[in-house]
């Protein structure tokens, strides 16, 4: 009995003890993050500048309209900042589609600016960003996002995802990125992932480099520099009137040799229509690393030198892989191994009206790499799986990439998908009879 007794005399002082601990502890956790609602610009801009000291990360849920001004993010917290379009009066219920929440600088200054001068994520998420105008030395007259971590640390994500940029430019000297200005940055830690996909940007114009996107990770005095994963976008119409890069300018940067940049993906996405004098769609460069090019339709751009494609590095260690991509000039650097790459008219349904479907007589059409599996016949009996996992599962409008394996030599198996943002299917578009789509 004695034993007993003290037993559960020490296990309630134990409960005195820990559950004040316990709930001071969950109070903290669940007071550290801040979710506001928005409907209007002031709303919106004031529910901002909160998030720039409340020590909190913080989630802004934007109701659907249509919000005019020039919105505004500086924070030296380090804590994150995520902003997600398509909310209903009181934010209860979401419906993701960018041009149902639309913020529109009409023409007078940058649209977004995100600025996390201590790292801390950023993330933009469903709304449609128009009408920027950047002055000399704006970066992005769009959308700005930095995340930069200066001492040890390392820099926080910016995602980008199932946005519409179009209309804004930045014409000034020394402007990057028309549409879309990324930077994760660290000084001696590691910049951190970039992630751009399910977007349409079109229409954007800048000076220097980056017409529709500009996106940076770099590592500045030591340290790794992140990943930069580019998917499901479509990145057309857009110019640079005097540098590099009039679809996408992309860098990423390290500050010395030993240190290493992050795998860069571009995969799956149509870059069509964009001008600048050197990379008309793409222009990329690396210190080191590996860049893979998978299923993109790079075509119809101009430029210069490298109508298409432009690829550097700057160490000279940098290697790039192309596969099944359908593109025509590629300018500088060539491709460390490549295959299945074509060199024809993709057939969109109508550019002109940015209908940037494929026709049912594309050439686009199963010409992706989506997956490969080899069978080892016995007596050493096995399958083995190529790693694809960076390829997409779904196009644009969320249409499955998967397919049905085919064996295209003995014991060899692939799976295909298109080439580019849009995975044809005929079924969903059943009033367009296809002998118009091929008019």
């Amino acid at each position: 009995m004695e034993n007993t007794f003290r037993f559960e005399s020490f296990g309630n002082l134990f409960l005195v003890f820990i559950i004040p601990i316990l709930v001071s502890f969950f109070f903290i956790k669940c007071t550290y993050a801040a979710d506001f609602c928005v409907s209007n610009a002031t709303e919106l801009q004031d529910r901002l500048t909160d998030a720039q000291g409340n020590g909190q990360d913080d989630t802004i849920k934007i109701g659907q309209g249509i919000y005019n001004g020039n919105f505004t993010f500086n924070s030296s917290e380090g804590h994150s900042i995520t902003l997600l379009g398509g909310y209903n009066t009181g934010c209860t219920k979401r419906t993701v589609n960018p041009k149902n929440t639309i913020l529109d600088a009409q023409n007078s200054g940058r649209v977004l600016y995100l600025y996390n001068s201590n790292g801390g994520s950023i993330t933009v998420d469903g709304v449609t960003i128009r009408n920027g105008n950047g002055s000399a030395g704006d970066q992005g007259a769009g959308v700005y996002l930095l995340s930069d971590k200066p001492g040890s640390g390392d820099a926080g994500d910016i995602t980008l995802t199932n946005n519409i940029i179009n209309g804004n430019t930045a014409n000034g000297n020394l402007s990057y990125g028309g549409g879309v200005y990324i930077h994760s940055k660290a000084d001696a830690g590691t910049s951190a992932k970039i992630i751009i996909s399910y977007n349409t940007i079109t229409g954007n114009t800048t000076y220097w480099g980056g017409g529709g996107v500009y996106a940076k990770t770099e590592s500045v005095s030591g340290g790794n520099s992140g990943e930069i994963t580019v998917t499901n976008n479509i990145i057309a119409e857009n110019t640079v009137t005097t540098l590099d890069g009039g679809g996408m300018d992309i860098d990423s940067d390290v500050a010395m040799e030993g240190f290493t940049c992050g795998d860069t993906c571009i995969c799956n996405n149509t870059v069509t229509g964009n001008q600048a004098r050197i990379g008309g769609g793409i222009n990329l460069n690396m210190n080191n690393g590996m860049a893979r090019f998978y299923n993109n339709i790079i075509w119809g751009n101009s430029a210069d030198n490298g109508d298409d494609l432009n690829l550097g590095t700057y160490l000279g260690n940098a290697k790039f892989y192309g596969y099944n991509n359908d593109y025509s000039e590629m300018y500088s650097y060539s491709w460390e191994d490549s295959g299945n790459n074509i060199d024809q008219d993709p057939l969109f349904v109508n550019p002109a009206s940015e209908n940037y479907h494929l026709k049912a007589t594309s050439p686009c059409i199963n010409a992706g790499i989506y997956g490969r599996k080899v069978y080892i016949p016995p007596p050493n009996e096995q399958w083995v799986f190529y790693n694809y996992s960076f390829i997409p599962d779904d196009d644009f409008e969320g249409d499955s990439r998967d397919s049905e394996w085919i064996e295209v030599t003995t014991n060899n198996y692939y799976k295909y998908c298109d080439i580019g943002v849009d995975e044809y299917t005929p079924a969903s578009m059943p009033f367009v009879p296809l002998l118009l789509l091929n008019d």
